[in-house]
Formats: C-alpha cells, structure tokens, sequence
C-alpha cells in the first residue's frame, strides 16, 4: 500500500469513528431529554392523581383537575338553588314554580335524588389507570378532548304529580265512560246508558322525560306539560249492548259471603243486596265489569272484622332484666282474588247457596320456641337523641315510632330496614299529620318526626359496631338531629317512604334485641340493642363542619290558602358540609372505618302572603306582593 493509499484510509476510519461518535453523542442526548420529558409528564401526572382529569365537565360546571370533596361542593351549590327555587311549569300558558321538595317539621324531603359522589366516581375512572403510563396516555388525551357527563338523576314521580295537580287541580279533565243506569220498579230492573264524554289529560311521560334530562344536566327552564285530547274507550252504542248481562248480575243477588270459623264457633256473613252489586257494575271493552277497587271497599268492611295481625315475639328488658314478654301469635288474612273470582263468576255458573270467603294463616317471622336460645345476654350498644321544642303532633308520631320498634327481634345475618318497621305510614297506624308548604299551598302530611327515630336508630348501629348498610343525612340542619358532643351536625339519618331508608345488617351471630326508650320528661330518645357481643368494639367521632353555607334572601309566594295579607312562613336553615369516621375494631384485624360525609343544603326564609287571586307577575319581593294584595282588596 502506498503512503497516498495508507493515509486515505487512516482518515477514512478517523471520519467514519468520529461520525459514530456523533452519533451515539446525539442518541444519548435524545434519550436523556426523552426520559426527563417522560420524568415530567409522569410528575404531572401524579399531580392528578384522584382528582379529576382536564377538561372535565360534569353537568356543565367545569370541575378540571379538583379533587371529590372539592367537585361535590360546586355541584351541590348548584343543585341547592335547584331545590330552593323549584322547577317552572306551563300549563295552557299559566306558569308556576313547582316545588322539588317539601319541609315536613323540620325534615326536608325531597323529590330528586341527585348521584353526585357515584357521577364523580365515574369521571375519576374515565380518564385514569392504575398502570401509570396508561393513566399517562389518558390524561394527555384529555388535554385534547373534554369529557363532559350529566348526572345521574331519579324522580319520585308521584310526588311531584302531587304538586302539579295541587296548583293545577280544574285542568285536567279526564276522558268519561259510558255508564250504566238501573232503575228498579214493581216490574224488575230495567237497564239504560249514560253517555261518555271526550276530556282532556296531561301527559306527563313527556313532561317528565324532559325535566330529568333539565336536572341531569343543571339547567331548568320552563316545561311545557301539554293536555291530549282523550276519547272514551268504549262507544255508547257497544256499552247498551252489555245491558242484558249487566241484568242478569244484578238479578242473581242478593249474594251472601260466608265465613266458617274452626269447629264450635258461629258463622258470620255478609251480604251484597241487589242495589249494592248494581253499583259494582260498569260497561267496558270486552263487556261487563265488576269493580274491583268497589269490591275491595265492600271486603274492608269484612276484613275489619276477620283479619288479625300476626305478632312476632318480643321482649321486654328493664335494668338489664327480662321482665316480659309477648308471646307470638298467628294471624289470619282474607284472599280477596279468590273471594273476587267467586262472586264474577257466580251469577254465570248455575248459583245454589252462598260464596265463601277464603282465609290464610299467617304465621309470625319469630315464633316463642325461637326466644328459648336467643343468646341474648348483654349490651351491644346505646344512642340517645333530643326532641326538646317539638311540636304535639311530632311528640305523638315518635311515640308511636317507639311503641312499634320496641321489642322487635333481628335475626342474625337480617337486614334491618327502618322504614319497613315503621310503615304503613298511616293515620289508622298511629301517626298523625302536620300542616306543611307545599309550592304556594298549604297541606297535611303524615309522619313528621320519624326522622328523629332514623338519627337515634343509626347512633345506636355505630355504638354497637354492626354493619351500616343503607343511610343518607338529613337536607337540612335541625337542631333536633346536632350531635349531642359538640352540637355540629354529621350523625343524622333521614327516613321517607320508599326513600330514602335506614338499614343495618346483624351481622353477629346471634338475635339482636331493638329496646327503644322515650323519656318524655327530659325530651330524648334512647335505643339499645342486645345481643352477645363476639368482642369487637365500635366508636365514631365527633363531626366536623368543613363549612358554614350561608342562606339567601327570603322568597315571597302568593297563595290563595290564607286570607288576604295574612303570612306564613317556614323558618330558615345554614346549610354546612360535615364529615366523621366510624370505626369497628375486631380481634387480630385491622379496625375499619368508614367515613360517612353529609350535605346540609341552605334554605331561606319561604313565606306565602295570602291574597284573593293569584297574580301572573312573577316577582316574589315582598314589596310586590304587599301591592298585588292591596290591590285585590281593594277591588
């Protein structure tokens, strides 16, 4: 090889060599700024982690990059004048607020349930992995497109037709169907027909349909809830042709029902004379019907003489003594379908003698042999509460509340549901009504106070450390339900038929004994549960108000329930956030605590102002109503 040859080849290899060099100069570079991006992004990630991804929105409010707690508070605002203001309806042009809620002494209930912590939950997964560069890849596609969601939202429908058809009770008038008409003369029945009549209904399926999804998303505006035209179902000129059959019913009475007791003891019977079953009797599409609703009414009559509770075995405990006890007892009910179909079909099928009346036993869930081993044999857990400055009807109704839960036996493994213990919530049951606001009416309801039973009901759960299945606090704060340590709400639990409801498990392994005290002298409740206790300890702290949530200005609403110039007002309520923990601890385990979180909604001062004839302005200050009334009076 030459010098030329040699010297061209020695800088050859210099280049090449100094090229690799470059280049793995220039990866090495590129690495090191991949990983410090990739450092970066993973950082910026951990930022969001349990927190809401960017660009989410939730019902339209923008909750990017919050946390839960901080999520919840923005949405429940929200929702808090959703419930102060009601929705608006139109009817035939007339608007009014229709109210989402009702304040029954002091307990708000209210008409929609919001899932605002399960809408959150939702959020949270939507853009986030356990695996943290998945977790990575989606939050950085979020920054590209928004993740908007509604809430979840369920409606007690029938309370809010309730409302509408308070305010709007002459509009809808509904279809009538031709009708029969008897007479009775020397010479027999004789049959003829009221005619029907179109009418007019609303249709609320629309209606309702439209506002869940005005309350999914946040934003309500009037609702138009429109009436259809409605047909009878049935002709005049068909119905006439059922007259026959119609007679042939009548003409088979009078019908007697029999009852046979066991062996030894009298018969009784009840009679259906031919006028009454005349007034069972109507026409419809396949013919002639018999009125089971009206059948009904003539068996309460009977019921009220046959029927018989069934009574589980209880027991009494005084001084931590047994010192009676109830025995069970069965307990008797009338088939009323079985009754039905015998008295339809008897005129058609040849009648000789009288229609039975069938009868079931019904035997109680805790039998007096199952009290023998109960296993009863110690305090579980005690939790008082206050009613002081309740009102008589309230007074009444826990009374009541105590007098049907004490002694009651749970079952081990049994859930415990508080509203099943306490229903039918019903004047016959013992519970009495107060005078409430409804929108701009004033009505009775019933039952007031048994969210006074669910706070001591859930304080005495906790104290004897048995699972919590099922509670939801109180909208509002009352003073009747403030923790009896530090007087801050948080340790409350509402009840409402069907919701919401208060539920335990006994998840001992014996009965578990509901004593329920009330101490009128001093104006508290105080529940024990007994039982045999498997050696866990429970507790639950004192709550604490993370904040106080002022009200607004008080609402004004005309109505025509009060004289004119007369006012009635429901009082104001702060609204708060609280928190506490209850926490079980259990022999070689780790204790468990649940945090249980509570939203009080602030509600104004609401006062209807009577006047003579509601106005269409809608200005609900107090200086426009003074002058809608006088003016009304004047006139």
């Amino acid at each position: 090889m030459s010098f030329k040859d040699s010297h061209n080849h020695n800088l050859l290899s210099a280049l090449r060599s100094r090229g690799f060099s470059n280049t793995y100069k220039f990866v090495l570079i590129f690495c090191v700024l991949l990983l410090i991006l990739l450092s970066y992004l993973l950082y910026w990630s951990r930022g969001y982690s349990g927190k809401l991804s960017p660009n989410t929105i939730i019902a339209g409010l923008d909750v990017s990059g919050m946390d839960p707690y901080s999520a919840n508070l923005v949405i429940q605002d929200k929702i808090d004048d959703i419930f102060t203001n009601g929705s608006t309806i139109d009817v035939q042009g007339v608007q009014k607020q229709i109210p989402l809620s009702t304040l029954i002494s002091g307990d708000l209930i209210e008409y929609v349930q919001f899932e605002v912590d399960t809408t959150i939950e939702k959020a949270i997964l939507i853009n986030h992995d356990p695996n943290p560069f998945i977790d990575l890849h989606l939050l950085i596609r979020s920054l590209q497109k928004k993740t908007n969601l509604n809430l979840d939202v369920k409606l007690s429908d029938n309370n809010i037709k309730e409302s509408i058809y308070s305010l709007f009770s002459d509009v809808e008038q509904l279809a009538t169907e031709p009708e029969f008409i008897f007479s009775n003369t020397y010479s027999g029945w004789s049959v003829g027909i009221d005619d029907g009549r179109p009418g007019q209904e609303f249709m609320f399926d629309a209606y309702f349909t439209e506002l869940k999804q005005q309350l999914d998303k946040l934003k309500l505006s009037p609702i138009k809830l429109v009436l259809s035209y409605q047909e009878p179902k049935l002709s005049n000129s068909k119905a006439s042709t059922y007259g026959e059959d119609a007679l042939i019913i009548i003409n088979a009475g009078p019908m007697t029902f029999v009852y046979t007791p066991d062996e030894g003891k009298k018969q009784k019977a009840w009679t259906l004379s031919q006028l009454e079953i005349s007034k069972l009797i109507t026409p419809d599409e396949s013919g002639v019907n018999i009125g089971k609703e009206k059948f009904n009414e003539f068996l309460d009559e009977i019921a009220k003489n046959l029927e018989v509770k069934s009574k589980d075995a209880k027991l009494e405990i005084e001084n931590s003594r047994v010192v009676d006890f109830t025995k069970s007892s069965n307990g008797l009910s009338i088939n009323r379908d079985e009754i039905y179909d015998s008295f339809i079909n008897y005129p058609f099928s040849e009648p000789t003698g009288d229609i039975d009346i069938f009868t079931t036993i019904i035997e109680p869930e805790i039998k007096i042999k199952d009290i023998n081993d109960l296993g009863i044999t110690e305090v579980l857990g005690v939790g008082t509460s206050s009613y002081a400055g309740s009102p008589k009807n309230r007074r009444i109704n826990i009374q009541n509340g105590v007098n049907l839960l004490n002694g009651l036996l749970i079952p081990p493994g049994d859930t415990f549901s508080l509203v099943n213990a306490l229903k039918p919530f019903t004047f016959e049951n013992g519970y009495l009504p107060e005078l409430v606001i409804k929108g701009e009416k004033i009505k009775p309801e019933i039952g007031g106070g048994l969210c006074q039973i669910g706070t001591t009901t859930f304080r005495t759960t906790m104290n004897s450390g048995l699972e919590i299945i099922e509670r939801q606090n109180h909208s509002l704060v009352v003073s009747y339900y403030n923790d009896e340590r530090n007087g801050n709400p948080g340790t409350d639990a509402t009840i409402y038929e069907p919701a919401p409801d208060y539920k335990f498990r006994n998840d001992t392994e014996n009965y578990v004994l509901f004593q329920a005290e009330n101490f009128m002298n001093r104006n508290s409740l105080q529940f024990t549960f007994w039982g045999t206790s498997d050696g866990r300890k429970a507790s639950y702290n004192q709550p604490t108000v993370t904040r106080w949530i002022p009200v607004g200005e008080t609402i004004y609403r005309e109505t025509t329930d009060l004289e004119p110039g007369e006012e009635k007002c429901q009082a104001k309520h702060i609204g708060a956030n609280a928190y506490f923990d209850y926490t079980i601890e259990r022999e070689d385990t780790e204790p468990e605590t649940t945090r249980f979180t509570s939203h009080y909604r602030p509600l104004p001062e609401i006062c209807l102002v009577g006047v003579e004839e509601l106005s269409s302005e809608d200005d609900n200050t107090k200086e426009n109503l003074e002058n809608n009334t006088n003016k009304k009076v004047e006139n």
